[in-house]
């Protein structure tokens, strides 16, 4: 997917947004949000669909930790699939919001 952003700020943290040829982390996995570095890695070569969903994870491991959130793992795995097929069923959704820059 070579339009996933640049950069996503989360709580008023911005994070830099990668694409990872190597591991991420001790396990087998995607993605990556590190809080400490404020970056999220996305693996490289993953379909368009796969990517988008990795990286809204990585926004909602972010949010889980601005906030000091009390979610589990597979909490975040049914709100990135809540919100996906969400925001793929009402595109027009995201308009309310408009292009803004932060």
């Amino acid at each position: 997917m070579s339009d996933l952003p640049d950069s996503i700020n989360v709580g008023g943290l911005r994070y830099t947004v990668r694409r990872s040829v190597a591991p991420l982390g001790d396990t087998i996995s995607l993605g990556q949000c590190d809080m400490t570095m404020a970056t999220m890695d996305v693996m490289a070569g993953l379909p368009d669909d796969v990517a988008r969903t990795t990286l809204l994870h990585e926004c909602l491991e972010a949010i889980k930790y601005s906030h000091q959130l009390d979610l589990t793992h597979p909490d975040l795995m049914t709100l990135e699939h809540a919100l996906d097929a969400l925001l793929i069923a009402n595109p027009a959704l995201l308009g309310l919001y408009g292009a803004r820059q932060c």
